[in-house]
């Protein structure tokens, strides 16, 4: 566990747990024991499953030396505590002010995210960066479904154990490889969403349609819009960094004039 075991049960341990209580779920509504009025029940169960997990482990990560690994570990903990009550309260008003709910939670979220980005912020702007993305996502959900089904397999397991790489040697290594890391996540939380931009309304019809110029003014609106949360946390995360305080840099001694 000293170097690779605790990323290990983040990126790759949590997600297996969370894809089994998915499947239990549903294998139990094919039984008829769960209705569609529960639909939200699967992301329920899965942050709540998250969130004991990592409450458990939570009091040896914070005694790990790495300072990166325990904000990125907190922060999906306190992200999972929260999402669980929003979406069981959606539930049990049966949807009425869903809307709203959904708003408060990415509300919320993004006050949680800002406020462990300012705090990796004081050891470098590298180190919110690289904790945002993350966060947000190094898993590309939205290929996996797109693809066929052991490739999705496939680029699940590469893109968690790049993530487990990455956060395992973060605090290990020097500034370049801290500020390469920190592109790579964000780089790749970006690429999640072009499944969704390629297929997205007008893209495909206008492609095969033979209008390639409107089609690729479609997809940059889109993946543009798809794009602006994302770029709109960046430039939060950059408003509210802790500023680094410049080194002051001592005058050369004056040479004895005569």
């Amino acid at each position: 566990m000293r170097k690779y075991g605790w990323p290990i049960v983040l990126f790759m341990g949590l997600p297996f747990t969370a894809r089994i209580v998915t499947i239990a779920y549903y294998a139990a509504f094919d039984f008829g024991l769960f209705s569609y009025n529960w639909l939200f029940l699967p992301i329920v169960l899965t942050s709540l499953t998250t969130a004991i997990l990592l409450g458990v482990l939570y009091p040896w990560v914070r005694s790990n030396e790495r300072a990166t690994l325990r904000l990125v570990w907190s922060c999906t903990l306190m992200l999972a505590i929260l999402t669980a009550p929003v979406y069981l309260s959606a539930m049990l008003s049966g949807y009425v002010s869903l809307t709203s709910m959904v708003i408060v939670s990415v509300s919320v979220g993004l006050v949680v995210k800002l406020w462990f980005a300012r705090q990796a912020s004081r050891l470098s702007l590298a180190h919110a960066f690289f904790l945002v993305g993350v966060v947000e996502g190094l898993t590309l959900h939205d290929y996996y479904d797109s693809l066929p089904l052991y490739f999705g397999w496939l680029l699940g397991l590469a893109t968690s154990v790049l993530a487990v790489w990455l956060l395992a040697n973060f605090d290990l290594r020097g500034h370049t490889f801290r500020r390469r890391s920190a592109i790579v996540v964000v780089a790749l939380t970006g690429v999640g969403s072009l499944p969704l931009a390629l297929t997205g309304v007008g893209f495909l019809p206008l492609a095969l349609a033979g209008s390639r110029g409107l089609a690729l003014a479609a997809f940059i609106l889109l993946e543009t819009a798809l794009l602006f949360p994302l770029l709109l946390l960046l430039l939060l995360v950059y408003l509210v960094r802790v500023r680094q305080p410049t080194a002051e840099v001592s005058p050369a001694p004056l040479r004895n004039q005569r």
